[in-house]
């Protein structure tokens, strides 16, 4: 799993100075933390990836197409 640093706290207290209510804002703030570590785990190769491209790529199973 991968993470991304978001500073939770700062966010909230953004959307509080907007006059947007707590429990809203730390509900945003959650939501987005959940969204972004899903779109990070979405985009990262895993160590499984990486080797089955090395195998591929050795084993001449790739034809050079992308």
């Amino acid at each position: 799993m991968s993470t991304i640093t978001f500073d939770t706290l700062r966010f909230t207290e953004k959307l509080r100075a907007a006059g947007v209510s707590e429990i809203q804002a730390k509900a945003e703030a959650e939501a987005l933390v959940v969204a972004f570590s899903g779109a990070m785990d979405a985009q990262l190769a895993t160590r499984r990836d990486t080797r089955q491209a090395r195998w591929s790529f050795e084993s001449g199973a790739m034809d050079g197409r992308f």
